[in-house]
Order: C-alpha cells, then sequence, then structure tokens
C-alpha cells in the first residue's frame, strides 16, 4: 500500500510546501520576514483570494491547512434574496468574513472544488462543511447528503440529519477523507445538498469548508472556525456510575475509510441494539484517536478511560508494542504501552488508557488514542468495539 507520512511536530520551522505559489493570492509581503517570524504568521492564518479562503499550517505537523469561505462556494439561489442573506461576521480579533444564512428555500445544494497540489503530500487529509442551525431552524427532519470526489476519481457519500445537532454551534460535517499524493492533478470535489425531501427549510448558517490533516490533534489558529462536534455516537448509562461508550464511528481512524485498510461490520448489541465495529484489513502504521468534553461527566468522580478491542485469530504484526495516550485538559499526558500479543484472541478486551478526576473548574476535552507507527510491519486482525470512559471501582 501507499507510504503513508503521518503528520509530525516539525523539528524547526521550515518553508511550508508550494509557499511561493500560495502566498502570491495573498495581500501578504513575505520579502525580508524572518524565518521565525514568518512562521508565527503562517499558523496564525493568512487570507487568500480577495478573502475568500483562509490559509495556515498545522504547528504540530507543519501541513498546509485550508478553510473555503462561504464566498469561496456555489450556493444554489445564493445572490437570490428571497432564499439567502448575507452578513458579515468577525472571526478571531482581525479579520471579518461573510456567511451565507438560508431564510427559506425547498431544495438547495452548496458545492465546491479544490486544488490538492496545495496540499502536503503524503498526508491523510479531512474535508467537512462547517455549519450552524439557528434556534428558529426548520425543515431538516429529512438528512442532508454529503459527497467528497477525490483526485483518485474516487466518490464517498454520506447522510447528516441536521435536526439532532445542537443549534447555536458552529459544527463540522465531515465528508471524508484522502491521501494526497504529489502527482495529484484532478480538483477535490465536495458539495452539501438535500433536494427530495419537499419541505420548507430554513436557519442553516453556512461558514464554508475546512480542509485539515486528520492525524494530529490540531491546533487551530487564532481566529479558530469551529467548537467541537457533537458525539451522535456516544451511549450514555444513567445513575451515579454514569458510564459513556464512544463508538468506533464516533473516532478518528486514519484510513478508516480506505477499504483496502478498513472494514467496517455491524455488531449486534444486547442493551444498545447495533453498532458498528472496524476490522483492521491491512495496515504498518495504526492510530486511532478520540476526545471528550469532561463538563458533560459527574463532579468529584475519578474516571477511567478504556480501548475496547479484539484480535481475530489468525491475526499478524502486534509484536510490537501499542501505545496508548491519553491528554488531560490542563495539559498532562499519561502514557502506557500494551503488548497485544499477551491479550487472548476471539474475545473483546478492555485497553486502560488512563484516569482523571472531574472537579469543578477543570472541565475541558480529554483526548485519547490508540498507536503504533514505528514498526513498519503489516498488521491485520484488529477489530475496535470503541472507548469506555466510567467512574473508577473503589477499592474494597
Amino acid at each position: 500500500m501507499a507510504n503513508v507520512q503521518l503528520p509530525r511536530r516539525p523539528a524547526s520551522p521550515k518553508i511550508p510546501h508550494n509557499f511561493d505559489a500560495i502566498m502570491k493570492r495573498s495581500d501578504m509581503s513575505t520579502h525580508g520576514i524572518p524565518l521565525e517570524k514568518l512562521y508565527e504568521h503562517l499558523v496564525s492564518g493568512v487570507l487568500l483570494d480577495q478573502k475568500k479562503k483562509l490559509y495556515w499550517v498545522d504547528p504540530k505537523s507543519g501541513c498546509n491547512c485550508f478553510m473555503l469561505f462561504a464566498r469561496d462556494l456555489s450556493i444554489t439561489s445564493g445572490e437570490d434574496k428571497r432564499f439567502w442573506q448575507w452578513t458579515s461576521m468577525k472571526e478571531g480579533s482581525n479579520m471579518v468574513i461573510d456567511v451565507a444564512e438560508l431564510k427559506q428555500i425547498c431544495g438547495f445544494e452548496v458545492c465546491g472544488s479544490f486544488d490538492p497540489s496545495n496540499l502536503t503530500p503524503g498526508i491523510i487529509y479531512e474535508v467537512s462543511f462547517v455549519v450552524m442551525l439557528k434556534e428558529s431552524a426548520r425543515g431538516w427532519e429529512v438528512p442532508v447528503n454529503l459527497v467528497l470526489g477525490t483526485p483518485d476519481g474516487e466518490e464517498q457519500e454520506c447522510s447528516e440529519r441536521l435536526s439532532s445537532m445542537p443549534k447555536g454551534e458552529w459544527v463540522e460535517l465531515l465528508l471524508g477523507e484522502f491521501l494526497t499524493c504529489v502527482d495529484d492533478d484532478e480538483d477535490l470535489q465536495f458539495s452539501l445538498y438535500e433536494i427530495e425531501g419537499r419541505q420548507w427549510k430554513s436557519g442553516l448558517i453556512i461558514k464554508g469548508v475546512v480542509i485539515q490533516p486528520k492525524n494530529t490533534i490540531n491546533e487551530k489558529p487564532d481566529n479558530s472556525f469551529v467548537e467541537e462536534k457533537p458525539s451522535s455516537n456516544v451511549n450514555v448509562s444513567s445513575g451515579d456510575n454514569q458510564q459513556l461508550t464512544v463508538t468506533a464511528k464516533d473516532l478518528s481512524i486514519a484510513l478508516g475509510q480506505d477499504k483496502r485498510c478498513w472494514r467496517w461490520s455491524s455488531l449486534r448489541e444486547s442493551s444498545n441494539g447495533s453498532i458498528d465495529v472496524a476490522e483492521l484489513i491491512n495496515v504498518s502504521r495504526l492510530d486511532v484517536q478520540g476526545k471528550y468534553t469532561t463538563s458533560k461527566l459527574k463532579r468529584g468522580l475519578v474516571y477511567e478511560v478504556i480501548f475496547v478491542v479484539m484480535l481475530k485469530d489468525p491475526s499478524c504484526g502486534w509484536e510490537v508494542p501499542v501505545n496508548l495516550q491519553l491528554v488531560l485538559p490542563n495539559g498532562e499526558r499519561q502514557e502506557r504501552k500494551e503488548n497485544l500479543l499477551r491479550i487472548p484472541k476471539k474475545k473483546w478486551m478492555e485497553l486502560k488508557v488512563g484516569e482523571f478526576k472531574t472537579q469543578t473548574g477543570n472541565a475541558g476535552k480529554v483526548q485519547f488514542s490508540l498507536f503504533e507507527t514505528e514498526g513498519n510491519k503489516q498488521k491485520k486482525g484488529l477489530h475496535i468495539k470503541g472507548v469506555i470512559i466510567r467512574p473508577r471501582q473503589q477499592e474494597a
């Protein structure tokens, strides 16, 4: 399979991929600016194409990232004031952008394209629409369609029920992911539409489309464009022994939508109906990540975070231990290794990542990951059910 480079923090600032061509489309002059200072500007973000795009460099990986604002997209009837209203919105401390608000329409379509040659080669990128539903939004009972056409001709499709997402918050709607190649010569194509429901719709605000590396916990520029996407696949047990299960579909799995690498299947759960689990078919580098907001947990309890996995028989490539990492809201990291060869096969097993205590005033996101990226051995046979976050059992 292709040699996939997982993003890493650069040892020192370097000129990003295709830098000169990208910066020609901005109003910023780079002449005479020291590299360290220039890199600070790039991490903060630079406007391109008459302020229709935002370009920045991910500080952890050094990879190029882009936001296509609504003015850079094609919106059906977007200039008809009966249907859409354009308003200016302040982003961060020094940027004003235009967003499109849907007043009323029956069928709608928003689409766009992007030249992938400006993205860092050999990196897995995600493409997402950034949208918000107003409190007064109506007509979103029928799921919307999301389509991503990648440079290799593949088309990824999914649907999203907007009526189930929170109102008054910016949310990312993931279209799909793809691996960038040096010889990509076809544009990315993406669209968001719903044309069959025949219901009048209103209250959707479109900020744009974000294209960013998948395998990094992003530090977005100061003009951060989105809040955390709410989990649609989190099961919660009630009572004092509150337990949450983040299913595999709600985790970020490198190449998770590549059918050469992963297979998705439905598993019957007696208490929760059916859930989707991910089976590793063939990959050399494993990287599974997730996050959860601790403000939703009960105060004063010690919670443990656990990956639930199973090894098939046969499986191979697990001679090198996997890494388990937990990052707490205060930045503290907990890390440990697990030798999967020691766990029994064909049984669901719990791999503890770490634990944390919830306290008033320390709410934030916990980030958890399961990865092995150094061994370079082809791996297969691992099933991932999800992540459990539950109160630690008190010792007698």
